[in-house]
């Protein structure tokens, strides 16, 4: 069984942190994302959040990556004691075929000199395709319960066995609407429960298949 995922723009999910071996390391909630099997299309984005625990400045200094199918950048540059920013990475799945991972290096300056490796993960794969490959749900009114589609297409006998997110603030729910014995493709839906907390968040959904 395989999983791949498709951003929703829904709930922010934090992932637990890694041990850090680093002072660097330790400003940062998660270290590696691995988005699993992918269909080969879709820009992923995923944000490395980082918060300034050190009672000093910290200083970013530069970001680079180890290939050219991945870009990333520094949102803020300069943290001063309690701030927060993210590093935003972005892999181009049309630039590869099966699985790759890339390095993030992230350089620091102050308070003094260091150098965080993120890496991101995923397996770009062409009997695998998501049209629109993000929900979008745009500004919603609280309280409001909208609803988005997505169509997930498999070839080569690969069925769909559920669909999960990592936010409970969306409802899923996937049906059949073409089988021509080469392709079958799913009707996906995400529904936002009435009480999703106000804010802007993303969540990424997992359709599972075998």
């Amino acid at each position: 069984m395989f999983r791949f995922s498709l951003a929703t723009a829904a709930a922010l999910v934090l992932s637990a942190p890694a041990p850090a071996a680093t002072w660097a390391e330790a400003l940062f909630e998660e270290l590696a994302r691995d988005f699993g099997s992918v269909p080969r299309g879709p820009m992923l984005t995923h944000p490395y959040r980082l918060t300034n625990t050190t009672g000093q400045t910290v200083r970013i200094t530069g970001v680079r990556v180890s290939c050219g199918c991945t870009s990333a950048t520094a949102l803020q540059g300069v943290l001063a004691p309690g701030q927060s920013t993210v590093v935003m990475a972005q892999m181009d799945t049309t630039r590869f075929v099966g699985p790759k991972t890339v390095t993030i290096y992230v350089q620091f300056d102050q308070p003094r000199w260091d150098e965080v490796r993120l890496s991101i993960t995923a397996n770009s794969r062409t009997d695998i395709g998501v049209t629109p490959d993000t929900l979008a749900f745009g500004q919603v009114a609280r309280g409001a319960t909208p609803a988005r589609q997505t169509t997930v297409t498999f070839s080569g006998g690969t069925q769909l066995t559920s669909v999960a997110a990592e936010s409970n603030y969306v409802q899923l729910s996937a049906k059949a609407v073409r089988n021509t014995g080469f392709d079958v493709a799913y009707e996906v839906t995400a529904t936002l429960r009435p009480d999703t907390p106000v804010g802007k968040w993303y969540t990424d959904v997992w359709p599972e298949h075998e």
